[in-house]
Order: C-alpha cells, then structure tokens, then sequence
C-alpha cells in the first residue's frame, strides 16, 4: 500500500498498533526478540534508533544492547548511526506519545552514550540529518 504524503508518520491502523506481539516462543538462552520503537532510514547514508520511555523506565540491558550493537555494526560498515533514548510524559496508554515532542535524554554514537541536549526529538533528529548533509556534500556524495 502506498502511501499519501499526508499520511506518512501517522498512525494507519489503530487496532493493529495495539496488538501485542508475545516473542517468548523465540528464545537462544537468555536472549529473545527486543522491540524498536523507531526507525529512520535517510537515502542509505544515515539510520536513526529511538527509544521511547517514561522518565523513571529504565531501558532493559538486553535491548539496550542489542540496539547499541546495531548503531555500531552501521558505523563499522561506514554508515552514520545514532541511538536516541527519548523520554516522555504520556502515563495514559489510551493517549497517543508524540514522539517529536519527547525530549532526547541520551544518544548513543560513535560507540559511546553522550548526554541529550535536552532538546526534542524533532531538533535532534533535524540537527543529526543537517550533520549528515554537510558531511556528504564534503566528501563529494550527493544529498
């Protein structure tokens, strides 16, 4: 299905979103499927992870892990990766998150977790997709 510019970002299918996927049929010891709560792919130079929690929500260590590992195997292959842990206010689960809004509490890049900004996830994200435009007009790489 394609989709209208109008339509990109939002939520398409509500009821979908609020079913479940119960992974605890997949298990290799102590390791089980994690979930992404975003991801932004940008014209094959830049991928960008969020992750959504309440301000007092720890991220587990296993997801923590295996999203810290997938910004770190794009960087090793030569792509820009960025991990954005964000947080948020939204205690109703009947109330939409809006994930632009979060503020990004702490970004994982270059191997390391540097502390967030404070800012948005919005400006964050617009101030990483500007770094990876300049730095691809430098080397000569179309944007």
């Amino acid at each position: 299905m394609k989709y209208e510019d109008s339509s990109r970002g939002k939520i398409q299918y509500r009821d979908r979103a609020r079913q479940l996927i119960d992974f605890s049929g997949i298990k290799y010891g102590r390791i089980t499927p994690t979930d992404i709560d975003g991801f932004l792919e940008y014209k094959g130079k830049a991928f960008v992870f969020y992750e959504y929690k309440l301000p007092e929500v720890e991220m587990p260590d296993g997801q923590g892990l295996a999203l810290t590992r997938m910004v770190d195997v794009l960087s090793t292959a030569g792509k820009e990766a960025v991990l954005f842990l964000c947080r948020h206010n939204e205690t109703n689960p009947n109330k939409d998150i809006i994930g632009s809004d979060a503020i990004v509490e702490g970004v994982y890049w270059h191997g390391k977790w540097h502390q967030g900004a404070q800012q948005t996830v919005k400006q964050q994200t617009d101030k990483f997709i500007q770094w990876v435009n300049r730095k691809s007009k430098r080397n000569g790489v179309g944007v």
